[in-house]
């Protein structure tokens, strides 16, 4: 079992999901672009089949998407991570806003999995470095 997953290896989701990898976590990736998925294999990730199999292998997913309607398909499609058996926390690092946010919530509270919408600041750069500042908002943050 990975410690965490990450979906969407793009410039952002690459360069965060590589420093999960330096920083020594196991974690378990997927991207339909088997060109994004190379160079991490390479520095010791677990590539899976899709984005239900890196739900199936790690508690913790990450989500850096382009859009609102990508995440949905990707978190509550048919073969979307809420199906994942292992899934626990859903964290969305993409900039998906207010609407997603809470039926993605919804949608995955119906599962018992944990939501949290966090996106980032700082750019490429910022992803490569470290220095990405993230706004969490969830709604088991409440207390």
């Amino acid at each position: 079992m990975s410690e965490c997953g990450f979906i969407g290896l793009g410039r952002m989701g690459g360069a965060m999901a590589r420093r999960l990898l330096d920083a020594g976590h196991r974690v378990s990736v997927y991207d339909p672009a088997p060109t994004a998925t190379a160079a991490l294999a390479a520095q010791g990730a677990e590539v899976a089949i899709s984005a239900r199999a890196v739900a199936d292998a790690a508690p913790v997913v990450f989500l850096s998407l382009p859009n609102p309607q990508i995440v949905a398909e990707v978190v509550l499609g048919a073969q979307g991570i809420r199906e994942g058996t292992s899934l626990k926390v859903c964290v969305d690092l993409s900039t998906s806003g207010p609407e997603t946010a809470v039926r993605l919530a919804a949608g995955l509270a119906e599962r018992h999995i944990a939501s949290l919408e966090a996106p980032v600041s700082g750019g490429i750069k910022g992803a490569r470095e470290g220095t990405l500042s993230l706004m969490a908002g969830s709604s088991f943050m409440q207390g």
